[in-house]
């Protein structure tokens, strides 16, 4: 049994690596041109903080709608 799954492992990891030569990681020339632009966390810093401001301001107006609907709720009760 244990015969079988070394088989099986080392066939597989004979895949994996016959598939990492095949397609390398590397870069491919269309990347040095003078259109193509690195990403930089500067570029979205903006945008996220953009999106946590809407984030907790809708958590805010949430909180205070809460609030406000219990408060009139205690006094319609009295």
């Amino acid at each position: 049994m244990y015969a079988e799954q070394f088989k099986i492992t080392a066939t597989e990891v004979g895949f994996v690596q016959r598939l990492l030569r095949t397609y390398r990681n590397d870069l491919p020339a269309c990347q040095g041109g003078p259109l193509v632009h690195p990403t930089v966390l500067a570029g979205v810093t903006t945008p996220f903080t953009v999106l946590a401001a809407g984030f907790a301001s809708s958590l805010i107006v949430f909180t205070l709608e809460k609030i406000v609907y219990s408060v009139q709720n205690i006094s319609q009760q009295e």
